[in-house]
């Protein structure tokens, strides 16, 4: 089975709904396409924030950077929401 690591810019509204998809659907993905789909990292601007679903901790950075400059994630989805931009934190 192959594994493909994919990280999250924005754990608002639609990241945790992608989340949810990618926890709830991991199985038929993983039997349709013969790849799994590993979460490796999650930038966001509050880590702490309570969220509608389960997150480890440990996928949290602030720093966008941290996922975007780390090798072994491929596949990089923005989902923040704002019209700003702030470099170094989670907005980029």
């Amino acid at each position: 089975m192959k594994v493909i690591n994919i990280g999250l810019i924005g754990a608002g509204t639609v990241g945790c709904g992608v989340i949810k998809v990618l926890s709830e659907s991991a199985d038929i993905i993983e039997k349709r396409t013969g790849i799994r789909i590993q979460l490796k990292g999650i930038a966001d601007i509050d880590p702490d924030r309570e969220r509608p679903v389960d997150i480890p901790k440990s996928l949290f950075t602030t720093n966008a950077y941290d996922l975007i400059e780390d090798g072994s994630i491929p596949i990089i989805v923005e989902l923040m929401g704002g019209t700003t931009i702030e470099i170094g934190r989670a907005h980029v």
